[in-house]
């Protein structure tokens, strides 16, 4: 069995000196957008030097212009879908550059809203939305 610990860029240090196999990169609301580079260099240069696996847990939340807001990539709101997607875009795109293997994302609100009549609710645009992202990244 592998063992791993839950790390944030201010604590990836700490938390590699300790005897695991992997660190599960824990992104905050504003890691992604302000600290894009600092996060890059701390969790590759780890990876590299120390060996450990690298799963990084997507934001849960995401600024907009108003204010934060939770990701939600089966939300009904395709504003709202469409900002989740560029964030789980932008995570997809940290993944690559730390050589991390495995991202962990919240669905969001999967499930039916009262104004959801016709069968179509948010599991089934959360398949549809990561449907399309593979897609996109086996094309890219």
């Amino acid at each position: 069995m592998r063992f791993g610990v839950k790390a944030a860029f201010n604590d990836a240090t700490v938390m590699a000196d300790l005897d695991v196999d992997l660190l599960e990169v824990h992104l905050g609301l504003e890691d992604l957008p302000r600290h894009r580079r600092t996060v890059v260099e701390t969790f590759k240069g780890i990876h590299r030097d120390r060996g450990h696996a690298l799963v990084v847990h997507a934001p849960e939340f995401m600024m907009t212009g108003a204010g934060p807001s939770l990701v939600d990539l089966s939300s009904g709101d395709a504003s709202l879908r469409s900002l989740s997607v560029t964030a789980l875009r932008s995570t997809i795109d940290l993944c690559q550059e730390i050589d991390a293997g495995l991202i962990v994302a919240h669905p969001g609100g999967i499930m039916p809203t009262v104004e959801e009549t016709d069968g179509s609710h948010g599991l089934d645009r959360l398949v549809d939305t990561l449907a399309g992202q593979v897609d996109a990244e086996h094309a890219a």
